[in-house]
């Protein structure tokens, strides 16, 4: 009876045996039916996930292009606070070599034809060639003396009386705003008095408000890099007011190449007040077709993107459900 007992014992040991080896078989077996289907799976996918990566970068792209056009370019205004004769002789040539222009400030002890300063056929000249021309406030004068007296600059110049006003460096206060619109000008460039913005993204109603620094200020390149970066305008004033602003060959040949580098990636325009703001103008006006415009491509790449997850749950679900 023992020996019986010991032969089922034994039978017993190695059937249990024998099934627990079946059933670790069996589960390896299992798992690699169920590795080859997700190979296949995987295989079936993979084509339509490298798509969906294409689509979210398109998307992405799409995004970054209108935030870049929507910014816009950032604007330079290189405007020159007296006309001194060295503007023609040594300024004008160099910045011609870059197709720029400047911007050139009138005043009662600067003028073309006074010692010193650009002759009417230099000053002439720079116009013909694009150069605009600004008023210096005078604070020295009753503000509708000083209206007569641009008048009559504007008259001997021969040329139509500037709408634009620069303030130098400390003078400019809001109070003038209500004369100057009064008297239909556009422009007052001032230096930031009252915590006003230096660089001006937007153009804004009515008088425009546009920042000026001296070229060789401290931070001056900072601030032109930043007037790329944000799409805005920042006015570079040379002259002779204070010593930040003043001429130096070797700096300005410099600062020239470093505008011309942005401009020659699309991030800056060396150009006028009034070509600056009108600038601004248009792309404030194009935005809603802009926005329109990227809301349809966006949609479209959305809905192909949907189109591809519908596949790729299809695809999922045949594998999951065998």
């Amino acid at each position: 009876m023992r020996r019986v007992l010991k032969v089922l014992a034994v039978v017993m040991i190695v059937f249990l045996a024998g099934f627990l080896i079946f059933l670790i078989c069996q589960e390896k077996w299992t798992q690699r039916e169920r590795e080859i289907s997700y190979e296949e799976m995987e295989k079936e996918l993979r084509p339509l996930e490298l798509e969906k990566t294409r689509l979210r970068q398109e998307m992405s792209n799409l995004g970054k292009k209108h935030d870049e056009e929507s910014q816009g370019a950032g604007s330079l205004v290189l405007l020159f606070t007296n006309v001194d004769e060295q503007i023609y002789t040594d300024i004008y040539p160099k910045m011609e070599s870059y197709g720029f222009i400047g911007t050139l400030v009138l005043s009662e002890d600067s003028f073309p034809g006074q010692e010193g300063c650009l002759t009417g056929d230099q000053f002439k000249e720079l116009t013909e060639a694009g150069w605009k021309c600004a008023v210096r406030w005078n604070e020295n004068v009753e503000p509708e003396e000083w209206l007569i007296q641009c008048r009559e600059l504007a008259e001997k110049a021969e040329i139509v009386l500037p709408k634009i006003v620069y303030f130098p460096d400390g003078v400019y206060d809001e109070s003038k705003d209500e004369f100057l619109t009064r008297r239909g000008f556009t422009v007052a460039v001032h230096h930031g008095e009252k915590n006003l913005p230096i660089i001006l993204s937007e153009a804004g109603e009515g008088l425009w408000h546009p920042g000026a620094m001296g070229w060789v200020q401290s931070g001056a390149n900072a601030r032109l890099s930043e007037a790329t970066t944000q799409g805005g305008n920042l006015v570079f004033t040379i002259g002779s007011d204070f010593e930040a602003e003043q001429y130096e060959e070797g700096q300005f040949i410099n600062m020239l190449s470093l505008a011309d580098g942005y401009c020659q990636d699309g991030n800056l325009m060396v150009t006028d007040l009034t070509g600056a703001r009108k600038y601004r103008q248009e792309l404030a006006d194009g935005q809603e077709s802009r926005d329109e415009d990227y809301a349809e491509q966006e949609s479209q790449l959305q809905e192909q993107m949907d189109e591809l997850d519908r596949e790729m749950d299809t695809i999922t679900r045949k594998y999951i459900k065998e």
